[in-house]
Parts: structure tokens; C-alpha cells; sequence
């Protein structure tokens, strides 16, 4: 009896799949906007079945001046998925945007705008903004979760990031969790990226803010996944076909990258492609390897940024060897907190996830700077319990560990010398837990 309910319940997940040519045409997911640059934007969305889509865009202050993008098909080989790059935009401009799909304009709960990278450091009006912070997002399917208590909850802590109105979401990694069944195959990676998109309320917050993202072990593949993993190249191509960061270098190996915004340089670290397989002992341990720690070096001893935030799923300065931290490769640890202090670079705080809690550590460097690590995790997976609730962390500031779901908020205020890093941590009932100024 009970393989006969799990054939049909086998069978009805597997027939919802499966395109319904009868079926309205609709956006599945988003739309979303991605990177931005002073004079290019991206903009992603999901349908949910093949379907024509255009976008008409406008500036805010000026909404007879429409443009059109080209006509595309969706297709299932992409997941429905696709990114309009929109160019030779206005810097520093805000611009409204509709969807077209097959012909007719599509309606949301919302008005879609965007905006473009203002330009600094040459003009000195620094606006103030805000950027949200959050990592492990785990949404319940009970067909592939294990047996048990749902490890997923409290899905409206979305909704409650997008009533802050952030400029940008920094996604720090497991934003999805490949289950066992997934990551062998590309059909099962695609699905639950789309599975997780899906979520109703996340779509608040993906059509009112810009995103960009970082990958950890459970977007990547399996649980502390490394370079062992045979299937990368399959969690890897997901990741670009639903996080439209910035431009890359395609010949990179690794999945890492930055952007700009204002006076803040963000560097996307990629903790996977690079790191050496956990059974291993023949070699000296690393998380990020020498392509990226120097690539790293060099963009922060170039840039000109006041601001300079360091994404990676790992925590950088927690000392304690649990888990994944840093502090278990101290080579690229030490390489890189020695080249903070050789190269005089300021400005510089890490923000981590992974762990399942939240916490800020601070380290004094040999030169007498503070060095900031702030953790913040998780969204909506579960809570760290158990050996992980006592852990100490010699480096922790006091007052900031969160056994909770929850998010950071990071706004910037304040002109010249004058300006202020804030944070914020917010649990999800909306409600703040502890808050501090930089």
C-alpha cells in the first residue's frame, strides 16, 4: 500500500511538471532586477511555460520616453528563465518598467522600477542606501525532505524585508537547498531553483529590490560540498541562469565576482570551486585557493571604494574550528588578514552565513584597525541547536549572538567624513533584535 501511494504521489508530482497547453501563460517568478551599472541594468523573470515576453522601460521622470526590448521565447531547456540587459541607461536614474507576455501587459501587486549605479567618486552628493543581508533559505518539499519535523518556516520574513525597501538584497549563500535527489541530474537542479523562486512570498521582494548572490554548500551541491564534487558544472550553470550578477570573466573557474554601488565595492566569494575535499589530507588545506585570494588582494588594494564588503558563506574571524570557518585553512586565513595590514587597506568588513545563527566578530589587526566579520543567517531553514548554541567565539561583540530566523539591514547615511555605516538585526516577526553604528 504505501509503494503504491508513493507511485502516485510520484506520478502526480512528475504530471505537474509537465507543461499544460491549456494553461494561462504567466510569470512564474520576479520580474527581478540583478546587476545595475551607471548605464546597464538587468532584468530577470521565470514563466511557467513556454511564452513570448518583451519589456517596455521608461525613465521616472521622463515616462513618455519608452523604450522597447526585443521580443524573446522562454524555453524549458532554460527553465523559463531569461535576462534582458537593458543599455545605455541614465546614471543614477530611477526607471519604471512593465512585462509584456504574449502580447499583453502583465499586472502586479506593485509598480516594477529599477534603478541605475550612481556615479561616485566624482560627484559629491553620496546618496544614502540601504542593503539587506540574509543566507540560508530553505523551502519545504515533502516529497524530497527528509523525514521529520519541516526544517523550512516562516516564509514571510521576505515580505518583511522588502516593507524596509531596500536598494539591494545581498544573497550570502545556501538561497536554495539541492536535495539528495536533485543535484545528480540537471532537470532535478532546475527544478529546485524553481521550486525555491517560486515561493509566493518571496515575489515582494524580488520585483522591489536588486539582488546579488553568493553560492554556499547547499546551492552548490551537497551538504560542505568541495571541488570533489563531480557535478558542479550543472549547480553552476543554475546559479547563472537565476542569479543575473554582474559580468564575469567567462574564462574564470572559480564563481566569484563584484560590483559597485556608490562608495561600497561588494566581492562575491565563491568558497567551493576551489576548496579541498574534506577527506583529504595529502595537501595543505585551502577554502578559496591562490587564483582567487590574489584576485582578491589585488581588487582591494585597487579599490577606491570608502566601503569595502567581502561576501563569502564561510565565517572569516570566528575562531573556533567548527564547521567550515576559516580559521580550519589558516593559510588562506593568515594570507589574507597579513595582506590587510602589508597593502594598509581600510574599509574593509566580511559578511558570512553558513552557520545557522547570527553574530558580529571583530578582530584588531597588527596595525590597530578593527576588523568587522558580521554572520547572518538563517532566513527560513532551521536554527542552530544543540553543541553549535553553546559555541564560543573569543572574537564575538558582545550582545549580537541571534539564536533566531532573521535578516541584516545596512544603511549608509551621511556625506564625506561624515558617513555612517548602520546595522540592523531583524528577526521574523519584523521585530529588531540589536542594532549598531560603524
Amino acid at each position: 500500500m504505501k509503494r503504491l501511494l508513493f507511485l502516485l504521489i510520484s506520478f502526480l508530482q512528475l504530471a505537474s511538471t509537465v507543461v499544460d497547453v491549456n494553461a494561462q501563460a504567466r510569470i512564474a517568478a520576479g520580474p527581478m532586477p540583478g546587476y545595475a551599472e551607471p548605464r546597464e541594468v538587468a532584468i530577470w523573470l521565470q514563466t511557467n511555460q513556454p511564452s513570448k515576453v518583451k519589456l517596455s522601460y521608461w525613465p521616472l521622470q521622463a515616462p513618455k520616453q519608452v523604450q522597447q526590448t526585443e521580443e524573446i521565447q522562454t524555453s524549458a531547456d532554460k527553465a523559463f528563465c531569461y535576462t534582458f540587459v537593458l543599455p545605455l541607461l541614465e546614471p543614477g536614474k530611477k526607471y519604471g518598467y512593465s512585462v509584456q507576455l504574449n502580447g499583453k501587459n502583465q499586472a502586479f501587486a506593485r509598480p516594477l522600477q529599477f534603478q541605475t549605479a550612481p556615479l561616485w567618486p566624482w560627484w559629491p552628493d553620496t546618496p544614502e542606501v540601504t542593503f539587506a543581508l540574509g543566507s540560508c533559505a530553505y523551502v519545504n518539499d515533502s516529497l524530497y525532505d527528509r523525514p521529520g519535523r519541516a526544517y523550512g518556516g516562516d516564509y514571510q520574513i521576505f515580505n518583511h524585508i522588502a516593507s524596509h525597501q531596500p536598494e539591494w538584497m545581498i544573497w550570502a549563500g545556501d538561497n536554495t537547498y539541492l536535495r539528495e535527489a536533485d543535484w545528480g541530474s540537471r532537470s532535478g537542479v532546475l527544478h529546485r531553483y524553481s521550486h525555491t523562486r517560486q515561493l509566493p512570498e518571496m515575489q515582494a521582494l524580488l520585483q522591489t529590490a536588486h539582488h546579488a548572490a553568493i553560492w554556499d554548500d547547499h546551492d552548490f551541491g551537497p551538504n560542505d560540498g568541495d571541488r570533489g564534487f563531480d557535478r558542479k558544472h550543472l549547480t553552476r550553470e543554475a546559479f547563472h541562469l537565476f542569479w543575473p550578477n554582474a559580468p564575469r570573466d567567462p574564462q574564470r573557474k572559480g564563481n566569484y565576482g563584484m560590483f559597485s554601488w556608490a562608495d561600497v565595492d561588494f566581492f562575491l566569494l565563491d568558497d567551493r570551486t576551489f576548496k579541498t575535499p574534506n577527506d583529504r589530507d595529502s595537501t595543505e588545506r585551502t577554502i578559496l585557493g591562490q587564483e582567487q585570494i590574489q584576485w582578491l588582494i589585488d581588487n582591494l588594494c585597487t579599490s577606491k571604494a570608502r566601503y569595502k564588503l567581502v561576501v563569502v558563506g564561510s565565517q572569516f574571524l570566528n575562531p573556533s574550528p567548527s564547521k567550515e570557518n576559516f580559521i580550519n585553512t589558516p593559510a588562506d586565513r593568515t594570507q589574507i588578514l597579513d595582506a590587510l595590514v602589508k597593502e594598509n587597506i581600510s574599509g574593509v568588513m566580511f559578511l558570512t552565513g553558513d552557520r545557522h545563527f547570527t553574530e558580529l566578530s571583530k578582530l584588531k589587526l597588527s596595525n590597530g584597525k578593527d576588523l568587522y566579520d558580521l554572520t547572518c543567517s538563517p532566513l527560513t531553514s532551521g536554527v542552530a541547536r544543540g553543541k553549535y548554541e553553546k559555541e564560543v567565539n573569543d572574537l564575538r561583540v558582545e550582545g549580537t549572538r541571534v539564536n533566531d530566523r532573521n535578516f541584516a539591514l545596512l544603511k549608509l547615511t551621511g556625506k564625506g567624513k561624515d558617513r555612517k555605516l548602520n546595522i540592523r538585526i531583524i528577526n521574523a516577526k519584523n521585530e529588531k533584535v540589536w542594532e549598531r553604528d560603524f
